[in-house]
């Protein structure tokens, strides 16, 4: 790992998250303390190091003129009794001039920042009551301890409000200087991706489909920081995947989960610089909040992948507040928005901190290129001739849909057609569905290159499967939404499909045995519908956007 700077300062200094970026400070391992302030606190480790130690001494801040020549004078004194010898720096000329004059010996302007955002966006930090905060307009306000100035740095030109000199210097020196721009070499971008522990694949799902062409158009090394027991999935693929637990899987107190989790994740950030974390959930993990801020950890952008179609009832006002974290926010198409009545709705035009919100189309892992024809399907699945119709409900899902699966049952029976559950590799064995003779099993990852073996689907309406489905396959499709509370709105999305003619939907309250039954006349006469849409790309172009922020983030390491 990454040897950590000999750093001194207060929790509450965001300088040190720009030294971190400054080609000064490069691999030395000095001791810095990073204000006045801070050497005072810090009095006795200065006064026992043997090696080389800078103090960067800063102009009036918060504090008031008299307390800031206090702090000086009483630094001056402790050096003179000690004899112990340091390099004075300042944030720049003007702060040198001024410094020098008022600690009566040289103090030496450390080298402008090279500059790193070239648009005209910009933002105001403003110390005025109290903490540092970002300020976007007269009423909005967000607490810079968020943020890392020097990711920000790579996203507006910073401005001050005049309230304090040693706040104009830091921005000074954050913004950088045009004659110090240099073109960054050409590296292989690294990207974190995180991933939460959902009730099935998805996350992993649609992660794993934008990871691979990350890797393919720039040859990013994608690393999956990962909560899903789907872990092992993500191997197999060829990503490297560091395997997490949640504080409810391991009986954690979560208060003490996170503070283990922010270190954790910090440290990794400290040794790779990773140019991007990107995590697909509703909001950013508090863990992720916590590391990104920290010094030394590089300036990695932030994109944040939330799905639409919230059940309607689910405000999560709260969580829409990671928009004001992340650098983008980018929601997966879905063919059935039009039905989206949840919060997400419409945000694409809102603005936020700094995100821009974009709508790609869907995203599927499988290409039509990967699609297997139905002697091969059948051939790798084992099976015969007939008729078959998939079942495939979901991580656990028959536990749920008993009175679902008797109805199948019968209507199969009747149909002629042989049942084949696909367990879900995170799905455990079920005894009732594995030694029923009228269903057949097998688990398969992925799941869609296979479809051409079946005459008919019975699904869940989960983003991935119903995007699969409807893109990607021409039989009879009968959509069995799961109702969840945690859950997208499954339900919105079948009877969309239902309603443009591209599938059935079993619904209890309108006659459910009798949409089975249809359906399996519709498989036991292998029925093709024509209707569907065009498959579209949409893991392409999230990933070209996500390569556009990474550079356009022009991150150092």
């Amino acid at each position: 790992m990454t040897t950590p700077h000999h750093w001194l300062t207060d929790t509450s200094d965001a300088l040190p998250q720009l030294i971190a970026d400054h080609p000064k400070f490069a691999g030395r391992e000095e001791l810095i303390a990073f204000s006045q302030k801070a050497a005072l606190i810090h009095w006795p480790t200065i006064e026992t190091d043997n090696g080389k130690v800078s103090i960067i001494l800063r102009r009036v801040g918060r504090e008031d003129e008299a307390e800031w020549r206090d702090h000086l004078a009483l630094l001056k004194q402790l050096l003179v009794q000690s004899g112990k010898g340091v390099d004075f720096l300042a944030l720049n000329d003007d702060a040198a001039t001024t410094l020098s004059d008022e600690m009566g010996q040289a103090v030496t302007a450390m080298p402008a920042l090279p500059r790193e955002f070239r648009g005209d966006r910009s933002l105001i930090l403003s110390r005025a009551n109290g903490p540092l905060h970002l300020v976007r307009d007269h009423s909005d306000a967000l607490p810079a301890r968020q943020y890392n100035l020097a990711r920000l740095r790579r996203l507006a030109v910073m401005e001050t409000d005049g309230t304090d000199a040693d706040l104009a210097d830091v921005v000074q020196l954050a913004n950088g200087v045009p004659e110090g721009e240099c073109p960054h070499p050409k590296k292989a971008p690294v990207v974190f991706v995180i991933v939460p522990n959902g009730f099935g694949l998805g996350h992993v799902t649609r992660m794993l489909a934008v990871a691979r062409h990350l890797k393919a158009r720039c040859g990013a090394r994608v690393i999956f920081w990962s909560f899903s027991r789907g872990v092992g999935i993500i191997s197999q693929f060829g990503f490297e995947a560091v395997s997490r637990q949640t504080a409810r899987h391991i009986g954690a107190e979560a208060e003490a989960w996170r503070k283990w989790e922010t270190e954790e994740f910090a440290a990794v950030l400290r040794e790779l610089k990773p140019d991007l974390v990107v995590q697909d959930s509703a909001a950013v993990e508090d863990f992720v909040v916590d590391a990104l801020p920290r010094p030394d950890v590089g300036a990695a952008r932030l994109a944040l992948i939330r799905r639409g179609m919230w059940q309607k009832h689910i405000l999560g006002t709260n969580l829409l507040a990671s928009e004001n974290l992340a650098d983008m926010v980018l929601e997966p198409g879905d063919l059935a928005a039009p039905a989206d009545r949840g919060i997400t709705r419409g945000r694409a035009t809102k603005t936020t901190a700094f995100a821009r919100i974009e709508i790609s189309d869907p995203v599927t892992l499988t290409q039509p290129a990967e699609m297997l024809d139905r002697k091969r399907a059948r051939k790798a699945l084992g099976l015969g001739r007939g008729r078959h119709c998939l079942i495939s409900l979901g991580g656990d899902a028959f536990s749920d849909w008993g009175h679902l699966v008797r109805h199948l049952i019968d209507a199969a029976g009747k149909a002629r057609v042989q049942l084949v559950w696909a367990r879900s590799p995170l799905a455990a064995p079920n005894p009732d569905i594995g030694g029923n003779p009228q269903i057949m099993t097998r688990s398969f990852y992925p799941l869609a290159p296979y479809l051409a073996a079946f005459d008919g689907v019975v699904s869940s309406a989960g983003y991935n499967s119903f995007h699969e489905l409807m893109q990607l396959y021409d039989g009879p499709v009968l959509f069995a939404p799961r109702q969840h509370s945690a859950l997208d709105d499954q339900a919105a999305r079948a009877r969309y499909a239902a309603s443009q003619g591209w599938a059935m939907h079993a619904e209890a309250a309108q006659n459910e045995d009798g949409s089975i039954s249809s359906f399996m006349n519709d498989v036991r006469a292998s029925k093709r519908v024509t209707s569907r849409p065009q498959w579209r790309d949409g893991a392409a172009e999230i990933s070209d956007t996500l390569a556009g922020l990474i550079q356009a983030g022009n991150s150092r390491i």
